[in-house]
This record gives structure tokens, sequence and C-alpha cells, in this order.
């Protein structure tokens, strides 16, 4: 297989679930696609780095002393705890719609991606990953991550930041969508009669309420 046909092949494969992902954002719901595109991209930078980290360790120890190596298998769990943590943000705070899950997507993006680019890129301080001649062809693929965490900071914006009104509670459809809300009675305001502890039925909602619910709805 020629190199050139090997990049291509290694960028589509790690391409396509974040394309799928983007495609598919009305189906799953804007906020839950943003937190899928964060966990695909740990994916690839964990299966590059913590896996290469724990591999020098262990298999190609005969270049490392024994204080090195136990200092790279290390590293290499702490980013898969690291990559892992990200992950479980992406999935409740993030998904959520919560300001603090975007900032921390945001921060490792900046931080792991600018470092990325600077040290490993194509014209890498330490190395020219998949660039550089002698490297192995579709080693560019692990820039994938930095556009999958773009997508997604792009994507959740949106609805992350969309302010809560007096008639929207809850916060943006988007967060309604994924709360589950669909009762309209949170835009009605209560019998004048009932208590607050009252059992008392709530009015029916009017006409433009139904409107707005079937626009949730879709």
């Amino acid at each position: 297989m020629s190199p050139m046909l090997m990049r291509v092949l290694a960028v589509s494969v790690v391409l396509a679930p974040t394309v799928a992902l983007i495609v598919a954002r009305k189906r799953l719901g804007v906020l839950r696609t943003a937190s899928w595109l964060v966990v695909w991209g740990v994916v690839i930078a964990m299966g590059e780095h913590a896996m290469w980290a724990m591999r020098l360790a262990l298999h190609e120890r005969w270049w490392l002393n024994p204080h090195s190596s136990v200092h790279y298998f290390m590293a290499g769990v702490y980013a898969a705890i690291g990559g892992l943590l990200l992950c479980v943000i992406a999935r409740t705070l993030l998904q959520e719609g919560r300001r603090a899950g975007w900032y921390a997507v945001l921060i490792a993006l900046l931080i792991g991606g600018t470092l990325e680019v600077v040290m490993n890129g194509p014209t890498g301080l330490l190395h020219q990953h998949g660039f550089a001649p002698g490297t192995t062809p579709g080693g560019e693929a692990i820039f994938g991550y930095p556009f999958a965490w773009l997508a997604a900071l792009v994507m959740a914006y949106k609805p992350v930041f969309r302010r809560a009104g007096p008639m929207n509670p809850v916060g943006s459809r988007y967060r309604r969508r994924f709360l589950g809300v669909a009762r309209t009675d949170l835009d009605e305001p209560p019998p004048a009669n009932a208590g607050s502890g009252s059992l008392a039925a709530r009015p029916e909602p009017s006409s433009k309420s139904h409107a707005v619910l079937e626009g949730w709805i879709e």
C-alpha cells in the first residue's frame, strides 16, 4: 500500500465517526452529540499517547533504565485517567448544558491541542508525527481529536450559553429536550386559589403553548 493511500485511509477512519455524529446531531440532540464528540476525541488521543507511554515502559525497556520506565508507565496511566475524567465531564456537565463542562473541554483543547501541534505537528519541536521522513504514514490521524473537540465546542456553544428567561425557566429548548421536559404547565401560572401544597388541576394549556410544545418535540 502506498504511503499516500495509507494516509488517506487513516485520516478517513478517524474522521468518519466525527462526521457521522455531526450529521446525526438533530436526531441525537445537539448536546448529546457534542458529548460523544468529546468522547471520540479522547479515544483518539489516549489510543496514541497513553498507549505509547505504557508500551515504552513495558515492551521497549532495552533503552530505558528502570527509574525512567516506571515514570513512562505512570504517565500513561494518569493520561488514561485524565481522558476518562474528561469523558465523564462531557457526558454529564456538557450534556446537561452546564458552562463548566464547556469550559473544561475548551481548556483541554487549548492546552492539549496547542501543544500537540507545537511539539508533534508538521514542524513539531519534538517529532513530526506522520509528516517527517521515516515516520509511519497515517500518523496524521492523531490530529482528528482536536477537530472533534472543536466541533463539539462549536455545536454546544449556543444551547449552553442561551440564558433562561421568565417564560423559559428550564433554559433553552435544547435543555428541555435533553431533560425530557415536555409539559406546557411550566409556562402557565398556577391557579390563584391554589396553595403551595395544593394538588388542584392546572388550567388547560393555550393554543400558543401547544404550538411551542410541538416545536420542542420536533
